[in-house]
């Protein structure tokens, strides 16, 4: 038996599980790399964070008003996680808060004029961002990166096997 049988053989994985785990390994380095850069740009640029930048963002995405549940949901993180970005937030004047007439247990929030003004340099910027870091690919060649990653989420939200996606 070869070393490369044996190596196979002891951890039970075969070249495309090798090539899986590969992937995986690369494309969390990159998401790594990708989210540093732009959380350094979002401090230096604009004095503000990536988690300010996402309630911001997905407040502007939704073009209205969210409570708090829905918020971390679209977030995909605990209201815990959220509260303490969103009272900041409020204080500085970029969200407002109102209370629902149906649940005064429930409170909506949205972006007031302040903030949709804001947000929208920030998303200006965060473009040219984005658009600076993927400038090395061509863009016949983005655009088959594009198609293999939407293959491979479809294969991850067709084939999840009764787990959440």
């Amino acid at each position: 038996m070869t070393p490369t049988q044996l190596a196979r053989k002891k951890t039970g994985m075969d070249n495309q599980g090798k090539q899986s785990l590969r992937v995986w390994l690369q494309l969390l380095g990159l998401t790594t790399i990708i989210e540093k850069k732009i959380r350094r740009r979002l401090w230096e640029e604009f004095e503000t964070t990536l988690p300010r930048f996402d309630v911001l963002a997905t407040l502007e995405h939704v073009h209205g008003k969210v409570t708090m549940g829905e918020l971390s949901r679209h977030l995909l993180v605990s209201k815990g996680n959220v509260t303490g970005v969103v009272a900041n937030l409020v204080d500085q004047g970029f969200i407002k808060k109102e209370n629902s007439t149906e649940d005064r247990r429930t409170q909506y929030l949205s972006l007031t004029p302040h903030g949709a003004h804001e947000f929208e340099k920030l998303a200006k910027a965060h473009q040219g961002w984005i658009e600076d870091l993927f400038s090395g690919l061509e863009e016949k060649s983005m655009a088959g990166l594009l198609e293999k990653l939407g293959q491979l989420k479809t294969s991850l939200t067709t084939n999840a096997k009764g787990e959440d996606a």
